[in-house]
């Protein structure tokens, strides 16, 4: 049960399918939530999403009664409005529900594409889109094998959907599905997202980077601990650590410091101190949003953007490439130096590392790291021993790799 939520003809408001979803007006520090206002009595609902004029509601429950595979519809409210009815019953106006006719998974979430509302069981994708008239909306099946792994799992970029899906991470355009991501990173993925807390996985799109990130939690507990993204330009993956996060958003550039806490901003929410902007500033444009998020660990809240950490501690940048063949795969060799081309300034100090595995997928067994200093040191000197070789470097601060290369001596079959 998580807490889903956003704007409506401009009326913020909450839900978290145990309580009548609320509302934020104004939106003022005095001001209280209350209850949505002609919200219908006794009902509940698991997800409750903008589409058009129209509140979606979506897994519903009617005094007590639960119904996973109900979509529920507003009437159309007027803008800068909450809708005056949920009444489907009611033939002068709009408001109506469909239950799903087909398959037995609950509704997970959904997300517009177009003139299309796409909503996500948790293995199909079905399409609501408006028709007018006695049936108000013509909901279809889109995909009978794209569903959604969680609340929050689809961001919309480009005029595509990116989802996750129960075992797969694909983009579509309500027509055609492709799958975005590599076989080897699929595995790892599902391999190490933690079965108990598959559900805090959250999506978000960073479209200044070009990039949409996978944040899941790894391990034990349901924090989000660790990040998988992809770069929709140049089509390109990377991981990185996250810092035990409880939240992840896509905000305006507004934060200043990466250790700001709750307790330390002042004046209003409209107009707050400790940030650069106000909430919402209309000036800026969507490509001067970043990823904001919230950590419970000394309340902070930190820009991903701000500097070269994270949460206020250094990280650390690497590329690795293990199952280095080098010509012949069944036979030993001899990894004697490395030599490294880095772009960086003098001075800079690089870690790397070398291993080797005795067969395609087994483990890497890796040396101590040693330091390489840029406009210091020439290569690396090193001793490791296997059919299949692997290297990692990686340090702090800004460098680039362009490449590098091997002293490897072949010792036969052994």
């Amino acid at each position: 049960d998580q807490w889903q939520g956003g704007t409506f003809n401009g009326i913020f408001y909450l839900n978290n399918s145990k309580d009548v979803p609320q509302i934020w007006t104004p939106q003022a520090l005095t001001t209280k939530l209350v209850d949505m206002t002609n919200w219908p009595a006794s009902t509940l609902a698991k997800v409750l999403r903008p589409f058009k004029s129209y509140l979606i509601a979506l897994d519903v429950s009617v005094s007590g009664v639960r119904y996973p595979r109900r979509v529920k519809w507003s009437h159309s409210a007027e803008p800068g409005t909450l809708p005056t009815s949920w009444a489907a019953a009611d033939p002068t106006i709009d408001a109506g529900e469909f239950t799903l006719p087909e398959g037995f998974s609950t509704l997970v979430d959904c997300l517009p594409l177009g003139d299309l509302n796409i909503i996500y069981t948790e293995d199909e994708a079905w399409a609501q889109r408006y028709v007018g008239g006695t049936y108000i909306f013509n909901i279809f099946n889109l995909f009978r094998d794209v569903g959604l792994l969680a609340q929050g799992c689809v961001v919309q970029f480009l005029g595509r959907h990116f989802v996750v899906t129960q075992d797969d991470v694909v983009i579509h355009d309500g027509s055609q599905v492709v799958s975005k991501i590599d076989k080897r990173l699929r595995k790892w993925l599902f391999t190490h997202l933690a079965s108990s807390a598959f559900y805090t996985t959250k999506v978000v799109a960073h479209r200044l980077d070009r990039e949409i990130w996978i944040c899941f939690a790894q391990g034990g507990g349901t924090a989000l601990n660790t990040a998988i993204i992809w770069n929709w330009r140049d089509d390109t993956w990377a991981v990185r650590d996250l810092p035990d996060i409880r939240a992840v958003a896509m905000v305006p550039q507004a934060l200043v410091g990466a250790t700001a806490t709750w307790e330390g901003l002042g004046g209003t929410w409209a107009s707050p101190t400790g940030f650069d902007a106000t909430w919402g500033d209309p000036s800026r444009s969507p490509y001067s949003q970043s990823i904001l998020m919230a950590s419970p660990s000394g309340t902070k809240i930190f820009n991903v953007d701000d500097t070269l950490q994270f949460a206020a501690v250094d990280f650390e940048s690497y590329v690795e490439h293990t199952g280095l063949a080098i010509n012949d795969p069944n036979s030993m060799k001899l990894l004697r130096a490395v030599i490294p081309r880095l772009s960086a300034a003098d001075g800079t100090v690089i870690d790397i590392k070398v291993g080797a595995r005795q067969v395609p997928l087994g483990d890497v067994t890796w040396n101590t790291p040693q330091q390489f200093i840029v406009g210091t040191d020439f290569k690396l000197d090193c001793y490791v021993v296997g059919r299949f070789l692997a290297i990692r470097i990686g340090g702090y601060g800004e460098f680039k790799l362009q490449g590098y290369d091997l002293d490897v001596v072949p010792l036969g079959l052994m």
